[in-house]
C-alpha cells in the first residue's frame, strides 16, 4: 500500500512537469504567430546596430548563427511546438484521469523525442541539455515500467482502502 502512494506521488510530479512543459511550449508556439515580426524587426535591429559598433561582437555573432534558422523556418518551429505542447498536455491530462491513452501518448511522446536530444547532446554538449535528457531518460524509463494494467485496475481497491 505504501509502494502504491510513492507510484501516485512521483507520478503527479511527472504530469505536473510535462504538462507545464507542454504549456510552455504552447505558449511559445503562439508567441511565435503574435509576435513573430516584431521580434524579426528588433532582431535585425540589434544586429546592426552591434555589428556597426564591432564587427566581431560576439553577442551578436552567436545569435547571427542561432536565430535565422529558426526565422526561416518559422513555420515549422511554431508547428512543432504547438503539437508537442498539446500533446504533452492532453497526455498528461489524461494520466492524471487515469485513463490508457494518456500514459501512452506520454510514453510515445517522449521516447520519440529521445533520438532528437541524443543528437542534440552529442552535436552540442552542455549541462543543461544533459540535465534535460537525463530528466527525460528517467522519465521514459519510469512511464515504460508503470505498469499501467496494474495501475488502473488496482484503482477500486485503492478507492476502498482510502474510505
Amino acid at each position: 500500500m505504501n509502494e502504491d502512494l510513492n507510484e501516485i506521488k512521483v507520478a503527479r510530479y511527472i504530469i505536473i512537469y510535462k504538462f507545464l512543459l507542454g504549456f510552455f511550449e504552447t505558449i511559445l508556439g503562439f508567441g511565435m504567430i503574435v509576435f513573430g515580426t516584431r521580434i524579426y524587426n528588433l532582431y535585425i535591429n540589434f544586429r546592426n546596430s552591434e555589428l556597426l559598433e564591432d564587427p566581431h561582437d560576439f553577442l551578436a555573432t552567436l545569435i547571427e548563427k542561432i536565430v535565422p534558422y529558426l526565422l526561416i523556418h518559422r513555420g515549422w518551429v511554431v508547428f512543432i511546438l504547438l503539437l508537442l505542447g498539446l500533446t504533452k498536455m492532453i497526455g498528461s491530462i489524461g494520466l492524471w484521469q487515469r485513463k490508457h491513452w494518456g500514459l501512452d501518448l506520454l510514453i510515445i511522446v517522449t521516447i520519440g523525442l529521445l533520438p532528437f536530444e541524443v543528437y542534440a547532446l552529442v552535436a552540442n554538449p552542455s549541462f543543461s541539455k544533459t540535465a534535460y535528457f537525463i530528466i527525460n531518460l528517467f522519465i521514459a524509463l519510469y512511464l515504460v515500467n508503470f505498469n499501467p494494467k496494474g495501475y488502473f485496475t488496482n484503482l477500486r481497491n485503492r478507492i476502498k482502502i482510502k474510505k
